[in-house]
């Protein structure tokens, strides 16, 4: 038992000290600092590239594929109709799935991502998608939010997608409340690489 806690401890020491490497933090301010300044599609995989090496030279750590797939989404809403947005939401996919079996991934980040994901696919192609997955990132903003009540991001986004909502289907929610809400929330937020800190811009 004694060794087992041991290795346990190592392990995570080792995480650890791979989180707080010069190089990974260096190599994650760069990143997101790139993500947060791209002002067009072509940009935005930039950074979604910069993520990708990142996660390979840091397999333990989260955020770089967290972020890879964050970057995949922003690029399909820069242009919901390019013939490459299938693949690009196929990859988003595939991270976030990837998320999912991590250990150390907030997973209230996680079902945020994937709420925004289904709002993604259902901007691709509206009239094909929306009556299919409308409810989807209803349920994954929700689930986010009982996960963790403080993170302001699922509760600005579900707040932004049901005002999209048609009139008849739209939940009878305060969406100026929630706004409010939300930006009390963001404001107990440092930006930083530790963790997320996006979404700001919808209200």
């Amino acid at each position: 038992m004694k060794r087992i806690l041991f290795i346990i401890l190592a392990l995570a020491h080792i995480v650890s000290a791979r989180a707080t490497d010069p190089q990974y933090v260096q190599a994650m301010q760069q990143a997101v600092d790139s993500m947060v300044e791209a002002a067009d599609k072509g940009s935005v995989i930039a950074s979604r590239n910069r993520f990708e090496m990142i996660g390979k030279a840091y397999p333990a750590q989260w955020l770089p594929v967290y972020y890879e797939a964050l970057c995949d989404l922003e690029a399909v809403y820069m242009d919901p109709r390019a013939d490459d947005v299938q693949a690009i939401l196929d990859d988003a996919k595939r991270n976030l799935d990837l998320l999912t079996e991590s250990d150390s991934a907030d997973m209230s980040e996680v079902n945020t991502l994937y709420g925004y994901y289904y709002m993604a696919i259902i901007s691709s192609n509206p009239a094909q998608n929306g009556q299919k997955y409308f409810t989807k990132p209803t349920h994954y903003f929700e689930k986010a939010i009982r996960l963790d009540p403080a993170n302001p991001r699922p509760v600005i986004l579900r707040a932004f997608y049901n005002m999209q909502l048609p009139e008849f289907i739209r939940p009878a929610t305060d969406a100026d409340k929630e706004a409010s809400r939300a930006a009390e929330l963001f404001l107990r937020e440092s930006p930083g690489i530790e963790k997320p800190f996006w979404g700001r811009g919808f209200y």
